[in-house]
């Protein structure tokens, strides 16, 4: 029994350092960061991939000649594969995701909550957190997330959520995709839950 407790207790130790308290720190790590910054990071990230395939192809050439884009390559002053000109900055910066799948479960008070993850499961962690200040995510699928976690919490709602601790519950998965002029829902929502998207969505 000991031995049990002190195995309970690693894997809450572990739960309780892998689990973030902003669900932004999990889906968008970069959420704070300067736009900026952010295109300099990526530009850096290719760069150094590029530079790391030249002088991987080269030396699998060792004292052989060398084609002569290689030898362009490592005549460059960062020896990239190829020249960068440039990352392609997005012209949106908000809403852009025209694809959401919301997992249901528990949050971290045992109740009904439509949004992501705070965490890794393989790391114990099983409360889901409310997507809404995740700029990523477009209005119209936070509308629709909210609409269904309103339903979950209400007496209309006969079927339990998906517990992952307990392996079992009926509602596991929310996925939003839009169009250009539609949204599909492909759960079954009822009427009320969907005006009240449809409307929160239009304001």
């Amino acid at each position: 029994q000991q031995q049990q407790q002190q195995q309970q207790q690693q894997e809450d130790g572990r739960a309780a350092k892998q689990q973030k308290t902003d669900i932004r720190e999990v889906v968008c790590p970069w959420w704070n960061r300067p736009y900026a910054d952010q295109l300099s990071d990526k530009m850096t990230t290719v760069n150094n991939t590029l530079r790391s395939l030249s002088e991987k192809v080269a030396h699998s050439y060792g004292r052989h000649e060398k084609p002569e884009w290689l030898s362009t390559a490592l005549k460059r002053k960062g020896k990239e594969a190829m020249p960068l000109p440039g990352i392609v900055r997005s012209p949106q910066l908000n809403g852009y995701r025209n694809k959401a799948e919301f997992t249901i479960g528990l949050d971290a008070h045992d109740q009904p909550m439509v949004g992501f993850l705070l965490g890794n499961y393989v790391d114990g962690v099983t409360a889901v957190a409310d997507p809404s200040g995740c700029r990523h995510m477009s209005p119209t699928s936070l509308a629709y997330a909210a609409a269904m976690n309103q339903f979950l919490r209400s007496s209309q709602n006969k079927l339990p959520v998906w517990d992952k601790r307990q392996g079992r519950g009926f509602w596991r998965l929310l996925t939003v995709r839009e169009g250009h002029s539609e949204s599909f829902l492909p759960l079954p929502v009822p009427a009320s839950a969907a005006a009240a998207a449809a409307a929160a969505a239009a304001a």
